[in-house]
């Protein structure tokens, strides 16, 4: 263990500054211990001194309001009022379990350790989600914010545990302990999607909808870690035990699953969209004169196609090469097919509304039929003219010609 970061420590609680620059520069010098020394074996006589530290500072700053909270659990904690509060955050007990879980937390005395413990919190946050989608006690807009809260912190907690599996994979540690975090982590992953997927549909909310987008979006990056260190492993001179063939090839295909799921909910809300409708992508004034220029639905439709046919294109090559065990190829064309279902998405959103298509993140919505809704839409990105008399709508054929229509 590097005294020279203990030392630096220790000086801090002298320090004049805002406590707003402490407490940045505290988890600055944290983040670059646990980078130094937390995936290298120190002797716990070393690590102890850093360990307490952080360990108290953790209960900071009112360690009695902790011991309070223990003693409040064993009060209550043969009733039913902590089971259900336990999963609401706004009950005065939920801090107590969230300061439990960080007591927790500092105990990880390693990266991989500390990676396991971030996912059984991820874990927790998800099943709270769950069980709170599913309370009939609570108002819709109570579930809503509840939700929001929760699935923001378990999109934490696994982001989280991804950079620390990131740590492990940068220090070239093969263990098999890593490799069971990273096989723990592609396992859980599909399972946790579709759990989330489960929120969405009982809580049909915008804003459930963009928390389910965010924390989907944070599992699928995770699980895209543990699979190239897999892969790796895999693809090693010398077998491991811990994962088969068989079962890595399993993993890849449920992220492949899913990735044709996406791109055929897409290729639905294409087909859905009114080629009739009028979308005004751009307003000039001159005078009393206000002139739009209307935006060519056709050519969205059909970038966005492309991005859909070139999606296709690398799945059928993901799909050849996972039947063939190439698992490296076929990662790398999931992630293709995803890059491509994203830029169809951006051309999209031009045509739909964000909700429509995803809410945020990966996350895609029902498509809604809009036969019945106004010809004529509004552009939200662009200020209403005040004061014009007469309005001249134009097709987006003529947006070159525009400057000599105003002369």
């Amino acid at each position: 263990m590097s005294e020279k970061y203990l030392h630096q420590f220790k000086k801090l609680q002298n320090v004049g500054p805002s406590l707003e620059w402490k407490e940045n520069t505290r988890n600055f010098l944290i983040n670059q211990v646990k980078r130094d020394t937390l995936t290298q074996e120190t002797s716990w006589v070393n690590n102890f001194p850093f360990n307490f530290y952080i360990f108290f500072r953790n209960l900071a700053p009112s360690p009695v309001r902790s011991i309070a909270a223990f003693l409040v659990i064993v009060l209550i904690g043969g009733t039913g009022i902590f089971a259900k509060a336990s999963y609401n955050p706004k009950s005065p007990l939920y801090p107590v379990k969230i300061t439990l879980e960080k007591i927790d937390l500092v105990l990880a005395f390693t990266a991989k350790s500390e990676a396991r413990k971030y996912l059984i919190h991820a874990n927790n946050r998800k099943e709270e989600a769950l069980k709170l989608a599913k309370e009939s006690g609570y108002s819709s807009a109570e579930k809503e914010e509840g939700i929001s809260a929760i699935l923001k912190s378990m999109e934490k907690n696994i982001s989280a545990a991804q950079s620390s599996l990131s740590i492990i994979q940068e220090n070239k540690d093969k263990s098999t302990e890593t490799l069971e975090l990273a096989k723990e982590i592609s396992e859980k992953a599909n399972e946790s999607l579709k759990d989330l997927d489960e929120v969405k549909d009982i809580i049909s909310l915008k804003g459930v909808k963009n928390s389910v987008a965010e924390a989907k979006s944070a599992i699928e990056k995770a699980e895209d870690v543990s699979l190239e260190v897999l892969i790796k492993e895999a693809n090693g001179a010398e077998k491991t035990l811990v994962i088969s063939q068989d079962e890595l090839k399993t993993l890849i295909n449920h992220k492949l699953e899913r990735t044709v799921e996406k791109t055929e909910a897409l290729k639905q809300i294409i087909a859905k969209v009114d080629l009739n409708q009028v979308i005004i992508a751009q307003e000039i004034t001159q005078g009393t004169t206000k002139i739009s220029i209307q935006l060519n639905i056709q050519e969205v439709v059909s970038e966005a196609k492309g991005m859909i046919n070139q999606a296709e294109a690398a799945l059928i090559i993901a799909q050849e090469s996972l039947n063939k065990e190439e698992f490296t190829l076929t990662l790398n064309k999931i992630k293709e097919a995803s890059e491509a279902i994203q830029k169809a998405k951006d051309v999209l959103v031009k045509v739909e509304s964000p909700e429509e298509l995803e809410g945020t993140g990966e996350d895609i919505a029902e498509p809604v039929d809009n036969s019945n809704q106004p010809t004529t839409t509004p552009s939200d990105n662009f200020q209403k003219v005040e004061g014009a008399t007469e309005e001249i709508i134009l097709p987006s054929s003529t947006v070159e010609t525009t400057p000599e229509i105003i002369k």
